[in-house]
């Protein structure tokens, strides 16, 4: 199993998260919560976040991550889950994740490139 890597970053005024490797431990999910939590300090009106190379979510996993969609909205940012592989994608949206079009996203043009 890969571990989970997260990184902060910005393109062009706008920030996002990048996840790679599986989310399936509670530490995992504590990690992802913690990049979540620093990214939303940024108060940062959108945000992306580059799952191209998430390979793998658990309960807590999945959890983390629509806590993280939902404390955006809280903060009045809109959050962009690019690259989603179909299977997460399938698994995001039946958990009820709302997942936006492609069509008013301003970060970076690479993390679209999968469709999702």
């Amino acid at each position: 199993m890969h571990k989970l890597v997260t990184h902060v970053g910005g393109h062009r005024g706008c920030l996002g998260l990048s996840l790679r490797g599986s989310c399936t431990t509670p530490a995992d999910a504590a990690q992802l919560a913690r990049a979540a939590s620093q990214l939303l300090t940024t108060r940062t009106p959108q945000l992306w976040v580059d799952c191209q190379q998430l390979l793998d979510l658990s309960g807590l996993g999945q959890q983390a991550l629509l806590q993280a969609d939902r404390q955006a909205r809280a903060a009045g940012s809109v959050c962009y889950w690019c690259g989603l592989p179909p299977h997460l994608h399938a698994q995001l949206a039946n958990a009820g994740l709302e997942l936006l079009p492609a069509t008013g996203f301003r970060g970076p043009s690479c993390v679209l490139a999968q469709a999702a």
